[in-house]
């Protein structure tokens, strides 16, 4: 169920689990026809699950995650245990999340291994939901169903230029004095790109990047070569403000003021103790998510023990 709600085709989910199609087609219509329930609903290009698929879909990724407890906890119990646990998260935070947590963390816990996969705010979000990552990162995430919010925390997106273009970098930029400037921007699914889009649409412009990139490192080459400005909120571009080669500009818009970042997992997910620990660290360590900015909300996820 999990796999053909997952590629939104029988056929596509056989070939990713090395089954016949036949069988699983066979194995759905034998509980529907057992139950007097569709399961999917048919579509020219594909199938999409009912109200009841869903339903079936979700407690297999509950059970999922009962298997992987007891399956953690047996494995806690050999001597030399691994716990393994995946972060997918965008470009900004890579660098905040490796000199913050993942250094410090595995020093404190070497047996666990991380995984930590880099991509878009659609991208995050699916794979939290899919069970395929097991924490969300994610920069002005706007859909919030089928994942629970851990923290969210204000952190205003910037506009951002090289030292050498700016002489007083106090004052601040407004929406007519960006139109016009050469712009180089994350790709269209990147929660900044959706944020530029309420702007646009706020303001009745239309902000047309000369570059696009899903890579951050290429953003700030760009803005750091002189050809023109990027977006970002500030802890993504911490290391280099620090070096004297970047530098941050407010923005004069209440959109960019509000953008937050927002830390997650899938809604009603069933968390191990390795995931709370590290999930917990994230929350005390993390610049991105520090209480510099007001923390809109927080699930308390704490262990009784000494996480």
């Amino acid at each position: 169920m999990t796999e053909v709600i997952r590629h939104g085709s029988v056929r596509e989910a056989a070939r990713a689990l090395g089954l016949p199609a036949s069988l699983i087609s066979r194995r759905i219509s034998d509980v529907e026809i057992r139950y007097g329930v569709p399961l999917f609903e048919r579509l020219p290009r594909g199938i999409i699950p009912t109200e009841a698929g869903l339903a079936i879909a979700e407690y297999a990724r509950q059970q999922i995650d009962e298997t992987q407890k007891i399956v953690d906890y047996l494995s806690n119990r050999k001597a030399h245990r691994v716990n393994q646990i995946s972060i997918h998260c965008g470009d900004g935070f890579v660098e905040d999340l490796m000199e913050t947590v993942m250094m410090p963390f595995s020093d404190l816990h070497p047996d666990t291994r991380v995984r930590i996969t880099v991509g878009s705010t659609d991208e995050i979000r699916q794979a939290v939901i899919d069970g395929t990552s097991d924490i969300g990162l994610s920069y002005n995430m706007e859909d919030f169903n089928g994942v629970s919010s851990i923290v969210s925390t204000h952190k205003p997106l910037f506009a951002i230029l090289s030292s050498r273009d700016i002489t007083d970098s106090t004052h601040r930029l407004t929406i007519d004095d960006i139109v016009g400037r050469k712009l180089a921007l994350p790709t269209s699914s990147h929660g900044i790109r959706k944020l530029l889009k309420n702007i646009e649409l706020n303001h009745g412009i239309h902000i047309f990047p000369e570059m696009e990139s899903n890579s951050f490192r290429l953003l700030k080459t760009f803005v750091m070569s002189g050809r023109g400005i990027t977006f970002m909120p500030r802890f993504a571009v911490r290391a280099e403000i620090d070096q004297g080669r970047l530098v941050a500009i407010p923005i004069e818009s209440h959109l960019c003021e509000q953008a937050s970042v927002h830390l997650f997992v899938r809604s009603q997910r069933t968390m191990s103790v390795t995931m709370r620990r590290l999930i917990n660290f994230m929350k005390d360590n993390l610049e991105s998510l520090s209480p510099g900015a007001t923390r809109l909300r927080e699930q308390v996820v704490r262990l009784n023990s000494g996480a």
